[in-house]
This record gives C-alpha cells, structure tokens and sequence, in this order.
C-alpha cells in the first residue's frame, strides 16, 4: 500500500522530535518509525500506517497547538506544551502508574550531568544518569552545560545547584489525584532543603541575586519556575507551562 504524508503533518512529527528527516511530504522509512512512535504515544494502534484514526489525531493536535500557541505566545512561553493532563500526554505520551517501565523504555533516556551531582535525599552518593523525557533531554542538558560555564565548581556547591532532587518518577501531584510533571520526566527539582514546596519565592535560596544565572537558564530554554512563577515549590522547574 502506498501511503502518502502532507509537509504539515510530516513538520508536526518533526516538531515532537519524532522523525528525523526532511520536510518533503514524501513517505520513507523515517516517516514510518516516526508515525509508530506517534501512535504509541495516543494509545493508537502502532501499524505506521497514516490511516483515519491517527490523521484525525495529527490534526487534532495541530489544532490544539495553534490554539495553544496564542497562548504561549502572551506568556513567553514558545517551546513546551501546557501544563494540563491533556496537553501533556499529547506532547510527550501517556505514563501508566501501573507499568512505569514501559514509559520509561518508550519516552525516556539518560544523559551524564555536566558537573559533579549529588542526590538531595543521600549526599555521600554522586548522580552519575539523569533519566529524563527524551524531548526534553538536549535541552535539559544545555541548561546544565550554562550553569557550569557560568559557575565555578565551589560556587555550584555552595548555591547547592548541584543537589538533584528527582526527575522522573511515575506518580501523583502531592495532595492531588492528578500525575505530577515528573511523571513525564519534563521537571527537576534542584535543593529541595533549601527551595521546599511550601517555601515562597522571596525565602527561597534560589531567589537569591547569585542565583540568577542558574534560573535564567532554565528561562532561556523556556522551562517554568513554579517558585517565580506561582511563589511555591521553588525547587521546581518544568518543560511545561502555567496559565
């Protein structure tokens, strides 16, 4: 069966990182792995074959992303996706509590941290991976590749950018029966001791003039601080936005 594509929906594909060539609206061997992973992540059936159910899903999304995109626009935001169960899933794939495994071996992957890190929870035990989104890693590693560019190695431990405290992790919001972000592993919490859930922006660490490097970090890659943004959790910051 010969299949067909359109440039606008092979340039959405791309734009979820999911396929790899270019934008010719011609059907190969790229096109087809990056249709597979699509419908993985809507819970359609993975043939590869562009047939009605995963076009209408395609567009369906190419809607919602053009509506979203005024959105994101007013808010500085131009990168990731909203911050709703649905745009979430839509964007980076739909995480089951009941077989995180399977999440993670589809949508995640692992990069070396740039500079020495160490567990918040165990600080005797140096991180060696960081386990993230696979369409957030580039990013979150250059976000990193900034800090330690713009910080000495003792001003890293002293500001405590080097105390990790979790990325990815299939579960629910604290106090909530929806999934945390870093059920998608598109957030990371950084000095959790010191920048706590229920800390405000002003008492946290991070707010701190020496720290404004390290947040403009994550800002210029587009990822949100609930602690400057939402004066909470200023430990938090996601590849995903807040209206």
């Amino acid at each position: 069966m010969t299949q067909t594509i359109t440039e606008e929906e092979q340039q959405y594909l791309k734009d979820l990182g999911l396929y790899k060539g270019e934008v010719d609206g011609l059907w190969g061997n790229l096109t087809h792995v990056a249709v597979i992973a699509f419908q993985n992540m809507n819970g359609l059936y993975p043939d590869g074959i562009l047939g009605t159910k995963t076009r209408s899903a395609i567009h369906e999304h190419l809607d919602n992303t053009w509506k979203e995109s005024l959105v994101k626009s007013r808010h500085g935001f131009d990168k990731w996706p909203q911050e709703s169960q649905e745009s979430l899933i839509a964007f980076y794939g739909r995480p089951d509590p009941k077989d995180p495994d399977k999440f993670r071996r589809e949508f995640t992957t692992t990069f070396t941290p740039p500079y020495k890190m160490k567990l918040s929870w165990d600080p005797q035990v140096n991180l060696r991976q960081i386990r993230c989104h696979i369409l957030v890693r580039d990013s979150f590693e250059r976000i990193l590749l900034n800090v330690r560019d713009n910080y000495s190695d003792k001003e890293i431990d002293e500001h405590g950018f080097n105390m990790y405290g979790g990325c990815f992790n299939i579960r629910k919001m604290r106090g909530g029966n929806k999934l945390s972000t870093h059920s998608w592993g598109c957030a990371v919490d950084i000095d959790p001791a010191r920048n706590g859930l229920k800390c405000s922006w002003n008492n946290a660490y991070l707010s701190k003039p020496e720290c404004a490097l390290f947040v403009k970090a994550f800002e210029d890659e587009g990822w949100y601080s609930l602690g400057k943004n939402r004066n909470y959790d200023a430990m938090h910051f996601q590849a995903c936005y807040r209206t």
